[in-house]
């Protein structure tokens, strides 16, 4: 869902900042000069910088705004669940996942500002199976994240089976998933990371499964105990 501002350009401001937005705005490493500002309005609506620079300034000033405020600096929340475009994903818990899974979001994560939407693609996967009874969904724009829910989630669903092949297909999809739901998956991650690397004797080792799933439950009480919405 879009919002289209009132220019002479009538230029079409997204609601929610999404992956590929974000991975648009790597580039630009200042908001010093106006010229920064048209083309960071130009990256987010898909305007011509050239007609954009013929705006009034006021008109500039609305539209800078409207995007600005789509800039979160809250701390992350992480959504082991959530909808988008119909189609229902759910996080892949790391206690869950094989060796190969580990490889490539390790390579992923080197370069997560420009495989961002990659590394999601392998952290959420479509929920094949799920045992939620009347959930609650949180609706905002044309996507839905589960709430809370009374017992940990990653024992109410099921998702797809890894699969390389199907991660570049995925992730294309993927591009216009909110970033703020990415930085809550990317928070969690890194977290779990954090605890691997200081408990594992060496780099090449991962502990068992149940050793995992406590490093997760201990990530979910310490660091999102009160920015977990996702359950």
């Amino acid at each position: 869902m879009n919002t289209q501002i009132e220019t002479k350009q009538d230029l079409v401001i997204p609601e929610y900042l999404t992956i590929d937005n974000y991975t648009k705005l790597q580039d630009v490493k200042s908001l010093k000069t106006p010229q920064d500002i048209i083309r960071v309005i130009s990256l987010i609506s898909g305007g011509d910088p050239k007609e954009i620079a013929k705006m009034e300034k006021n008109e500039v000033d609305k539209v800078a705004q409207s995007i600005f405020k789509m800039f979160s600096t809250n701390n992350p929340k992480f959504w082991a669940v959530f909808e988008l475009q119909g189609v229902t994903y759910g996080f892949a818990p790391p206690s869950k996942w094989k060796l190969g899974e580990w490889i490539d979001a390790g390579e992923f994560a080197k370069d997560w500002k420009t495989d961002l939407n990659k590394l999601m693609a392998l952290l959420y996967r479509p929920i094949t199976k799920h045992k939620w009874k009347n959930p609650l969904w949180k609706a905002k724009y044309h996507y839905k994240l589960l709430r809370k829910q009374k017992t940990n989630p990653f024992d109410i669903y099921e998702i797809e089976d890894y699969d390389s092949d199907t991660v570049d297909e995925r992730s294309e999809l993927l591009r216009d998933m909110p970033i703020d739901i990415a930085r809550g998956a990317m928070a969690f991650f890194l977290a779990i990371g954090m605890e691997l690397s200081k408990n594992s004797t060496t780099s090449l080792t991962l502990p068992q499964k149940e050793t995992m799933a406590t490093y997760q439950n201990e990530v979910m009480k310490s660091v999102f105990s009160n920015t977990m919405d996702g359950f």
